[in-house]
């Protein structure tokens, strides 16, 4: 297990201080219990396996450089892995596109007057009832 300080763990990933504490920040960094350092290998993992699947275009560029290289086993199991995460996103963000959908599907419905509200249903049948049983009487 390596651990690097902030400043060394940004200088090993090519990024600014400031992106690596924005990784922090959002829980994307490993640190050790004390919190001062970097756990490198998990952290790495983490970061991509939490990285954003919608960046296509950069993917697509990424992708064409390693195809230019001969993949070894090792980078195979990796792309599996990746691709396995992407679908998890995807599949996530398109759970989540549904159930806003239904939600516009209800407002709509609301709007044009085919969906009304269970308490205003309840107080309308609850009116009707009282007039039928006065008419009873």
């Amino acid at each position: 297990m390596t651990t690097l300080n902030q400043t060394e763990f940004a200088a090993k990933i090519k990024k600014t201080k400031g992106y690596v504490s924005q990784l922090k920040a959002s829980g994307r960094l490993v640190m050790t219990k004390d919190g001062k350092l970097v756990e490198v290998e998990k952290s790495m993992q983490l970061i991509a396996d939490t990285a954003d699947a919608n960046r296509d275009d950069v993917a697509a560029r990424h992708a064409a450089d390693r195809a230019s290289k001969a993949p070894s086993d090792k980078q195979s199991k990796a792309a599996v892995k990746t691709d396995a995460v992407q679908l998890g996103y995807q599949a996530s963000r398109a759970r989540a596109e549904h159930f806003k959908a239904l939600d516009a599907e209800i407002e709509y419905n609301k709007k044009v007057g085919e969906l009304v509200s269970k308490k205003d249903m309840e107080m309308a049948v609850a009116d009707l009832v009282m007039v039928f049983r006065q008419s009873m009487e």
